[in-house]
């Protein structure tokens, strides 16, 4: 698998809201040095917006999905063209993961 740069946006619908998944979400990200966000939706849903290589984006997803103990029913992956991260942030993305309101 490349090594190359990805970006991805991940949908989460389920049991995401309201029970410490953007929290879990956020720590997850620093062990898999990844970059980006996570927010609620007004819909219920979560969105995961993340960025690095395709082996991280993998491995953070794969933990994500069936090690964090959250009902996920469905996620919905959008391929995005990556950016150029900078402390103060190219559009959505920054040096770091965020949690956003």
């Amino acid at each position: 698998m490349s090594q190359q740069t990805a970006r991805q946006r991940w949908q989460y619908h389920g049991t995401v809201q309201g029970v410490g998944f953007r929290a879990s979400v956020s720590q997850l990200s620093h062990r898999h040095s990844v970059t980006g966000f996570v927010r609620n939706n007004a819909d219920g849903s979560v969105t995961v917006e993340v960025q690095g290589s395709q082996l991280m984006l993998q491995a953070f997803r794969q933990e994500i999905d069936k090690e964090l103990g959250f009902r996920i029913d469905e996620v919905t992956v959008t391929k995005l063209d990556p950016q150029i991260a900078s402390d103060e942030g190219v559009g959505e993305t920054k040096k770091r993961f965020e949690i956003r309101y």
